[in-house]
């Protein structure tokens, strides 16, 4: 994937205008080597220059690190109350006058919701700070190449590493005091468990589906083939005067194969934005630690759709044709309910994200040479 499709898939919408436009400079090295390379300047069309270029630079990393400085400190701010709650919430619990238990869990639970959210913020902001630099190490890079110069090595040592966006060490720091606090004071040292309410998955590995998700998804694409063969026999062989109950069957079943429709295309488009490398996770405000990937959006559409309510064969003339009673076993019901279960997170993907870390699903894989 190239680095403009990598940085556009990974970005935090509405941090945007604050990352490198890594776009627009690129086009401004192109036409300054179309225009000044080697001299020529024969065409007589006033252009970029060197300078132009650098000034572009400059304006967007000193941008960055007002930007970066600014949710620093909100960060900053935000783990001072964290802190302040977690304190009296323990006071609290080792007080002799102790609130009921259930009031205790509920405050426990709000507490590692509210870290959870926090360090998501955390691993926004530290992920902007690894695209940026990546990006002007890139830019810069392909300036000197061009150009053949090395006048963007130079501003990259001199400027970039420099910047207070990459150097200061303050987020990493909260990202350790997030953790300590979670795994020592409110899961009593289960580092496995306080990481894993932590943690933000990448994009890469949400978009993979399991051999479990797939054989399940194809066992009951099966039954839904199948309960459409039997729609269609059924059909078929009704008498031609039974229109009355061709339509209660018709209405009966349109609800469902509505649902089974959506799902068949909310799951294509997650295909094609994860090959495309579009992150719908973070465009539509889905919570990135739960939410499903397109093999289970599949799953679950299938899975509904192979448990519709399938009519009889026909029955004698006296009867009227094929019964439009079609409501299946319980079976049927249990198991649909049993799939949906299953993909309970589908519940949680909608959540919309507080607006201090609204939006993003965090990846740190490599990045594109």
């Amino acid at each position: 994937m190239r680095f403009t499709q990598h940085l556009g898939s990974h970005l935090t919408p509405e941090w945007k205008k604050y990352y490198v436009h890594y776009e627009e400079l690129k086009e401004m090295i192109y036409e300054l080597v179309r225009l000044h390379s080697l001299g020529d300047e024969k065409t007589g069309r006033a252009g970029p220059t060197e300078e132009d270029f650098f000034e572009n630079v400059s304006r967007q990393l000193q941008d960055m690190n007002v930007f970066f400085k600014g949710r620093e400190q909100q960060l900053l701010g935000q783990l001072y109350n964290l802190e302040k709650d977690v304190e009296t919430f323990l006071k609290l619990k080792n007080s002799p006058k102790r609130p009921s238990e259930r009031k205790l869990r509920s405050t426990e639970s709000s507490l590692k919701m509210a870290y959870s959210e926090f360090y998501l913020g955390l691993s926004l902001l530290q992920n902007f700070q690894l695209l940026n630099y990546t990006g002007f190490r890139k830019i810069l890079k392909k300036f000197d190449k061009l150009a053949h110069s090395e006048r963007g090595k130079s501003f990259f040592i001199g400027q970039v590493t420099t910047a207070e966006f990459y150097t200061s060490p303050k987020v990493q720091e909260m990202i350790d005091k997030a953790e300590s606090t979670m795994i020592q004071k409110l899961e009593s040292g289960n580092r496995h468990k306080a990481m894993k309410t932590l943690r933000v998955p990448p994009l890469e590995a949400k978009g993979q589906a399991s051999h479990w998700d797939t054989f399940k998804t194809g066992l009951y694409f099966g039954i839904f083939l199948l309960s459409l063969v039997v729609l269609i026999i059924a059909a078929a062989l009704r008498p031609s005067n039974s229109w009355k109950d061709n339509t209660a069957l018709v209405s009966g079943m349109r609800g469902i194969l509505i649902l089974v429709w959506w799902f068949f295309g909310f799951a294509i488009n997650t295909y094609i934005w994860r090959r495309k490398g579009v992150n719908n996770v973070l465009i539509f405000e889905f919570d990135p630690r739960h939410n499903l990937n397109y093999i289970q959006l599949f799953e679950v559409g299938v899975a509904a759709g192979g448990h519709t309510p399938q009519p009889s064969l026909p029955h004698p003339p006296h009867t009227g044709g094929i019964s439009p009673g079609c409501v299946g076993s319980h079976w049927r019901v249990l198991a649909c309910v049993l799939v949906l279960a299953e993909h309970s997170s589908l519940c949680g993907s909608s959540c919309i994200l507080p607006s201090h870390c609204r939006g993003g699903t965090v990846t740190f894989a490599r990045l594109p040479s």
